[in-house]
């Protein structure tokens, strides 16, 4: 069942990046004005860099973990099979 999953997941990433990368510009511009700070920018301020490092970070974990998640929900819904690690002991 993996197989037909991948898909499906692979779809499902895409469109989690995608909300990830407007979720973050969003909450970054209600943090500062300004544009987020890049690593290949010669003086950022540390600070500054790390929120937006750990910001990006958290929202990416966050957004990707759901979307996998219900991506799987709907697949079981659909299909009747789970897609991955069964809770059998």
């Amino acid at each position: 069942m993996n197989l037909l999953f991948k898909p499906v997941g692979i779809i499902a990433g895409f469109v989690a990046g995608f909300i990830a990368r407007k979720a973050f510009n969003w909450i970054w511009q209600a943090v500062d004005n300004s544009d987020p700070p890049d690593a290949d920018e010669l003086d950022i301020p540390k600070g500054k860099f790390v929120l937006s490092l750990a910001l990006e970070g958290v929202i990416f974990t966050v957004v990707r973990g759901l979307a996998d998640h219900y991506s799987r929900v709907a697949f079981y819904r659909y299909t009747g099979a789970w897609p991955g690690q069964n809770n059998e002991d």
